[in-house]
């Protein structure tokens, strides 16, 4: 039984259609997540908080974290008022290779 070069052809186009789609959708998923946090922001009365490094070595220290590298902070938004700032944003550990292996003594 051999199968159509036409058959083929479609197959493999509605395969690639349908990887499209994904990325598609979490590219705009990603782009609703942004901007329901700028909404929600927004509506608290925050603002963007450019300096994150500060704000993740505060975060660090309170947590107790000794290596606060491995760690990243993203959509921060704050609000300074005269009973403290206000702060909101996602706290996140960096993916980094060999953070998590032993070092191997050399033979």
């Amino acid at each position: 039984m051999q199968s159509s070069p036409t058959i083929l052809i479609a197959v493999v186009c509605v395969f690639f259609l349908i990887i499209l789609m994904m990325v598609a959708f979490v590219i705009v998923a990603a782009g609703k997540g942004k901007a329901r946090h700028e909404a929600l922001a927004k509506a608290l009365g925050l603002s963007l908080l450019e300096d994150t490094l500060t704000l993740l070595n505060r975060v660090a220290y309170v947590n107790n974290i000794t290596r606060p590298e491995l760690y990243r902070v993203e959509n921060v938004y704050s609000r300074h008022s005269s009973s403290g700032d206000v702060y909101m944003f996602g706290f996140h550990r960096r993916d980094i290779k060999g953070s998590h292996s032993k070092q191997q003594e050399p033979f």
